[in-house]
């Protein structure tokens, strides 16, 4: 900082002696301008710092103000975000207040000292909870449930371990079932801060399912007195399930099996037929009713009736039915048919045998009281031996040497004839089978053989077995050289076989130069 020096005063005629003070006055002068001078520059540099120093803290100042402004454009951004977080907040708590309010679950939510956090309406009927409820020990509050204690156990199990408790409780009458789910109630840390009570009434699924289960005990009782198994097939994923009755029925170790596996347990004359049942019902929703034939696993042959049809759902069309064991009626069916036959055939024969009897009778008696007695004789011989395929029907048991006799009675004194075997008891089916196939040889011999115009004589004759079978011997032997018969071709001989065939046995028929031999071996069925 520069000043302007003053002018000096004018000092006139002044003497030398005069101005030695003035000189010393000017000195002083001079040396507190130069101190002052001094003190200007120090002052003027210590200006000019305290300047750079105001210079740089106006530069921080500007820093800190910019700094300012960031830091109140990050506020600003965090208050809006904070502003959104709580209008989510807000929105989810409106939404938990609505659902506690509308749902019809009842619901208890209490914190981990066991008191009680929130709560819907429905469960009043449990707890009969009031506004001020809230922040109370659920201990405290009445409960409707037989078994709280086991409850409020749960719930701190629950808040121990963390773990969810499923339960099933019941009011104190026991008219009314829920099913109670415990859970941990987390806080925000992920903590368990408490646990949650759902229940979830029952009453009426367990009535119906009780009502379900007896009906289905019903059901099973039903089908296990009639023998019927139920099956249900599926074509979508061609999955046919049968349940015991009919595994055993179709000899099959699966309860599942495709429809292929199934028709394969059906005879290979039926397979065709089974088949096409399915794919109608499939496809044109035609009822299935057929019997099939299938093999069985003693080695023989069960019928089987298939019965089925279509059910549309609200899941694909599937296909639901039942298996029922025909045997006995195809059987009798079978049975039936042959004895219609029989008995036509046998009375042909019937009529046959009596015009024998008559033409025989007229040759060998003088009178027609003689024929008619004679004649007479024989029907009726021909009558008992009818009423012996009846007999078993009363109980009683008759020997085969009984039946024998009665079939060969019509016929006495026709040709020598030798009975012999060992006491042989027959069943009744054994009975009406051994009259039918010995009637049928009595009438051959009658026919064609040592009975009738043949001469010759009849030996007849069984033995048993160490196996428990039974051997039986018809041999004819004749006077003259026999020609063999129809080679087992005609209806007769197809009667021997099926009358075999229901004793379990076989016959066979043999010929050398004067006899004719037929044996039947069969197992009986109790031999005494």
């Amino acid at each position: 900082m520069v000043r302007t020096a003053k002018s000096a005063p004018y000092l006139g005629n002044v003497g030398f002696d005069d101005l030695a003070p003035m000189d010393s006055h000017v000195q002083s002068l001079e040396d507190e301008l130069r101190s002052t001078r001094v003190r200007l520059h120090t002052t003027v540099e210590e200006l000019e710092t305290a300047n750079e120093e105001l210079k740089s803290s106006n530069e921080e100042m500007m820093s800190m103000n910019e700094e300012l402004q960031s830091t109140n454009e990050e506020l600003s951004t965090v208050n809006d975000e904070l502003k959104s977080k709580v209008d989510e907040l807000s929105i989810a708590n409106a939404d938990l207040s609505n659902f506690f309010a509308s749902t019809a679950l009842p619901l208890v939510v209490i914190d981990a000292d066991m008191s009680i956090r929130n709560f819907t309406e429905a469960i009043q009927s449990i707890y009969p909870f009031r506004g001020t409820d809230r922040g109370r020990p659920l201990s405290e509050v009445t409960s409707s449930l037989r078994n709280n204690e086991e409850v409020l156990s749960a719930a701190k199990d629950v808040m121990r371990d963390g773990e969810v408790r499923y339960m099933r409780v019941t009011d104190r009458p026991e008219q009314r079932t829920w099913s109670l789910v415990v859970t941990p109630y987390q806080n925000r840390n992920g903590s368990v801060d408490g646990a949650t009570l759902v229940f979830t009434e029952v009453t009426d699924a367990l009535r119906l399912e009780e009502a379900l289960k007896h009906e289905g005990e019903r059901l099973r009782l039903a089908l296990d007195v009639t023998a019927l198994s139920v099956w249900e097939y599926d074509p979508a994923a061609d999955e046919l399930k049968l349940d015991e009755t009919g595994r055993a029925l179709v000899a099959s170790e699966q309860a599942v099996l495709n429809l292929g596996d199934f028709l394969e347990t059906a005879s290979a004359t039926d397979r065709q037929a089974l088949e096409s049942a399915f794919r109608n019902a499939d496809e044109q929703g035609d009822a299935i009713d057929l019997t099939v034939s299938a093999p069985h696993r003693d080695g023989g042959k069960r019928f089987v009736r298939v019965v089925g049809r279509r059910i549309n759902g609200h899941r694909a069309a599937r296909i639901l039915g039942v298996l029922f064991d025909v045997t006995s009626e195809e059987e009798a069916k079978t049975v039936r048919e042959m004895m219609l036959r029989e008995m036509n055939h046998r009375v042909k024969n019937m009529f046959s045998v009596i015009s024998s009897m008559v033409r025989m009778a007229g040759r060998s008696t003088d009178s027609i009281d003689d024929l008619v007695e004679g004649v007479q004789a024989r029907i009726n011989a021909l009558a008992r031996s009818h009423d012996m395929t009846q007999r078993s029907r009363t109980g009683k048991r008759l020997r085969l040497e009984d039946a024998i006799r009665a079939a060969l009675e019509p016929y006495s004194g026709q040709a020598e004839t030798s009975i012999t075997g060992p006491r042989v008891l027959l069943t009744s089916q054994e009975l009406t089978s051994l009259s039918l196939l010995l009637h049928e040889w009595a009438t051959n011999a009658a026919k064609y053989g040592v009975l009738g115009h043949t001469t010759g004589r009849l030996d007849v004759t069984w033995k048993t077995h160490d196996s428990g079978s039974v051997e039986l011997m018809w041999n004819e032997i004749h006077d003259r050289r026999v020609i063999p018969d129809d080679n087992g071709t005609g209806f007769g001989s197809t009667l021997v076989e099926l009358a075999a065939a229901q004793l379990g046995g076989s016959v066979t028929v043999s010929f050398n130069d004067n006899e004719r031999k037929m044996t039947l071996v069969y197992e009986p069925e109790n031999n005494e």
